[in-house]
């Protein structure tokens, strides 16, 4: 058999609502806050949840968060941009010391050229006693 209400008990989603309908655009973790000054302890999730279904109710929209572009630019060995998902776009993956793919493609080119790694650091050297 149920239990019968007592007149001193707090009916939670009814505090919830009634909060919301003070200001519609009140964040759950604001309501919440509110609610415990007033003595009813909330958890943001639970307002979040019951606010939900009371927009459902009354016939609104579900509200919805913006996101931004998350199409990437990734670039190959070429240096040409490919479209990839996943990072904002217009930014290129930066490898070490601000090194990009790209270069890192070059330098292993120059050392299967070079035919080693010890050959191409001494060809680096040499070049550095040039220039300087």
């Amino acid at each position: 058999m149920a239990r019968k209400k007592t007149t001193d008990e707090v009916n939670v989603s009814q505090e919830i609502r009634s909060e919301f309908d003070k200001d519609t655009t009140q964040k759950p973790k604001v309501i919440a806050e509110a609610l415990s000054k007033r003595g009813v302890e909330v958890d943001p999730g639970y307002v979040s949840t019951i606010i939900s279904q009371y927009r459902k109710k009354l016939g609104l929209k579900p509200r919805r968060r913006r996101r931004k572009s998350r199409l990437a630019a990734k670039v190959d060995a070429t240096g040409v941009v490919v479209a990839k998902r996943g990072r904002l776009a217009g930014k290129k993956k930066a490898v070490g010391n601000n090194l990009q793919v790209a270069d890192l493609h070059l330098v292993k080119e120059f050392v299967t050229k070079a035919g080693s790694i010890e050959k191409a650091k001494r060809a680096i050297d040499c070049y550095v006693d040039l220039t300087s």
